[in-house]
Parts: structure tokens; sequence; C-alpha cells
């Protein structure tokens, strides 16, 4: 019987959208079929059709509620159980056993909150705590930038002796005109055979510097007042490559600066600056 009077939910509610569309086809009986009248009449069907559902569906026994209400309790579903077992009444025989089933899923259902309570506390301070730590690192690795230091270690296989580079390619470039154009920039410092260089190299370019010591570059360590240190050019003669003097104070000076600008002059060009990230250099 449930299952026809749903049936029959169904089609009233068919009924009414063809009425709304066509009202005719359903209160042939009116005189003057309108949309309004087809929905005061699906609206007192349906009324009726609730109605009878309220009287021909059983309802459940107490015996059922109580089996219904033991299962939400094993589900966790505690607030269910308590709506079901508050319908049997007082001089039902089984409402003592209503009441203790009743008290059980209070208790329960207070667990479970305090327990998410718990649980959303705890997950919101690890989440705060996450973010402190993530921005500690973030910070951290701000403050701790990766060195762009290069280093190469090489034995000379004649003599056995250990040959240790150190290089470090410029910020920016420097654009010459024809026939030169663009020119990269390579700081080094080289330990080879009891002695330490340190040289700048230019990837397409033409470096102005002595042989004695003749000819200056201006040298700046970060905020600093810029120091002159001699410029030569290699005793093989190449122009793209000149050796600095003052070797060991530019090394002490690279060890804990974060930035240095060299002041080169070039073929044709004069004066250029070059300038270098210098920060965390590990040399001995």
């Amino acid at each position: 019987m449930a299952a026809l009077l749903a049936l029959l939910i169904v089609v009233l509610f068919i009924a009414l959208i063809v009425g709304l569309i066509n009202p005719s086809r359903i209160v042939r009986w009116s005189k003057k079929p309108t949309r309004w009248k087809v929905f005061l009449w699906w609206l007192l069907a349906t009324i009726v059709v609730f109605v009878l559902i309220g009287i021909v569906v059983p309802k459940p026994t107490p015996q059922e509620i109580i089996t219904s209400a033991e299962a939400n309790i094993e589900k966790g579903h505690y607030e269910s159980a308590i709506d079901d077992l508050k319908r049997i009444s007082q001089s039902d025989s089984l409402y003592s056993v209503a009441q203790l089933l009743m008290v059980r899923a209070d208790s329960l259902c207070e667990i479970a909150k305090i327990e998410k309570e718990n649980a959303l506390k705890i997950a919101k301070e690890e989440k705060k705590k996450r973010e402190e730590e993530n921005k500690e690192e973030n910070e951290k690795t701000k403050k701790e930038k990766p060195s762009k230091w290069k280093y190469v270690e090489e034995i000379d296989k004649m003599d056995n002796t250990k040959k240790i580079t150190a290089s470090l390619e410029s910020d920016n470039s420097i654009k010459f005109d024809f026939p030169y154009g663009n020119s990269d920039f390579t700081l080094y410092i080289r330990t080879w055979q009891g002695s330490t260089d340190v040289f700048l190299t230019g990837s397409n370019c033409q470096f102005i510097a002595g042989v004695m010591g003749e000819n200056t570059y201006r040298v700046k360590f970060d905020d600093e007042t810029p120091i002159n240190v001699s410029a030569n050019h290699s005793t093989s003669g190449g122009a793209m490559i000149v050796f600095l003097g003052s070797e060991q104070k530019i090394i002490s000076k690279l060890k804990t600066a974060e930035k240095l600008i060299i002041e080169a002059e070039f073929y044709e060009a004069g004066y250029e600056q070059i300038t270098f990230s210098t920060k965390g250099l590990k040399w001995e």
C-alpha cells in the first residue's frame, strides 16, 4: 500500500507539470481551466495522499525503535538514535531500556563533540606551527642565498702539483660596439705552484691593462670606499684576461663581502663597471 501511495505522488507531480503546460488536459471538468486551478487541485490531492500515508503506513514498534537506535549508536549517529528513542512513551515496557540507551547515546555524543573540538584544535595548532616553520624556513632561505662560487681542484700530471680555482660569473654583461658585441665576465681565484692569482676574464672584449703595474682599476666591496689595484695583462699577451694586484687583500675582502664592483678599462670603450654577488666564498 505504501508503494502504491508513493507511486500516486509521482503521478500527481507529472499531472501538475502537464497541467501547468496545458490546464485543459487535467481539469477537464472546469469550464475555464487555469494553471492556478491545476495547482490547487494538485495541492489538495497531495495533502490527501500524505494523510493516507500517515494512516496506512504502520508505525515502528518500540522494539524496532530500540534496534534502530542501537544500530545508529554503533554507526556513530548518536543524535538520530536519541531522536528515535524519544518516541518511546513512558508507559511502554521498553521505556527504561530506551532511557538507558538515550543516556549512553548522549554521553557518546558529548565525547564525540569533545574529540572533534580537540581534533580541530590540534589541527589548527599544527597548521599554525607548520606556517611558522615555513615562514622561518623562507626567511632563512632569503637570508642564506646559495653561493654562486664554483670550485675546481685539479692535479697537474707533469709534477703532481695541485691547482685550486674558484670562479664567479658577473651579475651583468656589457655590450660593446662592433666587432665585439655582448660580453660576459668571470672572476677567478687560483692557487697553483706556490702562488695565488686573482684575475678577470671577458668573453668578448679587450681589456686595457699594463705589464708592470702602471695601470690600475678601482674595486669596491659592498659600501666601502673604492680602492685602486694594479691591472696587468697576462704574460701570454691575451687581451681578454687581466690579472689584479693586491691579491691577498682582495681575497680577504671577498670572504666577508656580498658585492664587488670592478671598474675596468676597455679598448675604445673607456671605463665600465662589472658587478659580482660575492657572498659565500670559501677559500683557505
